[in-house]
């Protein structure tokens, strides 16, 4: 017999909480720690990048991995400090976080 292993049907739990202004609806953005192995391998490419080219590309990775879980028109109406913001409580929230949890 062989050895079997099953992969996906695991959701994660909790994240950093969205609320957009006008929408009932609660969203929630993924922490480090529960990022799907695609995702942190792209922040993993970006971390090894050189300092010039590697802000931008986190910002682009993160506006993308936002997107898939807010709507796109409530990220796209933020301003550029308010994103930097979201920025700054994602990485606040994933850093509470130990690995796992």
């Amino acid at each position: 017999m062989a050895n079997v292993i099953r992969m996906g049907g695991t959701k994660a739990v909790g994240g950093l909480e969205v609320r957009v202004d006008g929408d009932k609806k609660t969203y929630h953005v993924p922490l480090l720690g529960q990022l799907t192995m695609g995702d942190l391998m792209t922040f993993r490419r970006i971390s090894k990048m050189p300092d010039d080219e590697r802000n931008d590309a986190y910002m682009d990775a993160f506006y993308e991995l936002c997107v898939r879980y807010v709507p796109q028109q409530a990220v796209d109406s933020l301003t550029v400090e308010e994103f930097g913001q979201f920025v700054q409580a994602w990485q606040d929230a994933s850093d509470e976080v130990e690995p796992g949890e």
